[in-house]
Formats: structure tokens, C-alpha cells, sequence
């Protein structure tokens, strides 16, 4: 499936990166084919962006559905086939499609925190939905940390390896294996925080 202005932003996305002086490390652990859940740490809206520049596969993103209230905004994230998901319930219509874009070997980009980052902690608190796409898809999870942006200084963009989500995997996806899942995809996270 080919998004003509997804192109365009991916494209625009190097434009950023250079100007902005940031750096992206290990987009070699993303696989080039077949499904993939990208979990990354939510900061600014400037995210998106660098999760786009991170892999020349189409990324299909999950946002929460208050963002497409706004107009203009609104028309980008349905430009950009971004699927919405109202927070604080189990959303099945949302579940439904990020499975089927794993159904067709597509890239599946989760925000676990559900929100932008406004605390002092390095992470917040993960919800289940990563887990629950890649455990019930079978889907590698695929850790990316982006770095603190300030002025003038460089920020990194690290893709880590896939997680290991093996304990949780075979079995029933009910709620201890996504809790289970979940925490092992937080502390990933967190150790990549602790490494810069």
C-alpha cells in the first residue's frame, strides 16, 4: 500500500533531520518485510516525524482520538492513515485495524505512554495495546527511544533489537500475559533511557 503524502512526509522528515542536527542509530534492527510493532517514547509531536524517518516501510500510527477533533490536524493524521483510539475503554474498531495492518505485513507504530511525556519521570506508566498487537499478531516489538530535544545539542534517535516476548507468546492472550508483556516492554525502554 502506497500514501503518496506519507511519502511526502518521510521526505520532509530528512529535511528536519539535518537541520535539527539529529541522529538515527540502528534503523538496521527494523525488519525490511513482514509485520512489526514499533513502540517509542512519546515527547512532542516532532515524533511522529522521526519514526518515519527511522524505516523507508510505511508506518501506520495509533492516535488517540482527541487529536482529530482539531481541524486541520485532524485531516493530517487521516491523510497520514493514522487510526484512531478513544481512550479509556477497549476500543475493538481500533484493535481490529492495527491487526489488520499486521494481517498484511505492515508497520504498526504504538505510543504506550498514550500521552506526550509532561513529567519529570524518563517514562511513564506503559498501557497494553503494544503488548496486545504483538502478542496476539505474533509480531516482533521493535523499542525505539528518542532523546531529550533541546537547543543545540544532538538528538539521538535509537532503534533497538526486537524484545524478547517469548514467556508471553503460545498462550492465551489474557490479561497476565499482556501485563507480563508490558512491564518487560517498559523496563527495555527504560534501559535504553539509562544508556543516553
Amino acid at each position: 500500500m502506497k500514501n503518496s503524502f506519507y511519502a511526502f512526509v518521510r521526505w520532509l522528515s530528512h529535511i528536519l533531520f539535518i537541520y535539527h542536527g539529529m541522529r538515527l542509530e540502528g534503523e538496521e534492527n527494523i525488519p525490511k518485510e513482514g509485520p512489526v510493532v514499533l513502540i517509542v517514547n512519546h515527547r512532542i509531536w516532532f515524533d511522529v516525524v522521526c519514526v518515519a524517518h527511522s524505516t523507508p516501510r510505511q508506518v501506520f500510527f495509533i492516535s488517540k482520538s482527541e487529536n482529530f477533533q482539531n481541524k486541520f490536524f485532524g485531516w493530517f493524521l487521516k491523510k497520514l492513515d493514522v487510526i484512531p483510539v478513544h481512550r479509556g475503554e477497549s476500543d475493538m474498531q481500533a484493535i481490529r485495524k492495527g491487526l489488520q495492518v499486521l494481517g498484511r505485513g505492515d508497520v504498526l507504530c504504538v505510543f504506550p505512554e498514550g500521552t506526550r511525556n509532561r513529567t519529570k519521570e524518563v517514562i511513564q506508566e506503559f498501557h497494553n495495546g503494544a503488548a496486545l498487537f504483538a502478542l496476539t499478531s505474533g509480531a516482533p516489538c521493535i523499542p525505539i527511544f528518542l532523546g531529550e530535544f533541546a537547543p543545540f545539542r544532538r538528538t539521538r534517535v535509537r532503534v533497538g533489537k526486537p524484545v524478547d516476548l517469548s514467556p508471553w507468546r503460545g498462550g492465551r492472550v489474557n490479561s497476565t500475559a499482556m501485563d507480563g508483556a508490558t512491564e518487560k516492554l517498559r523496563q527495555t525502554m527504560l534501559e535504553m533511557a539509562k544508556n543516553g
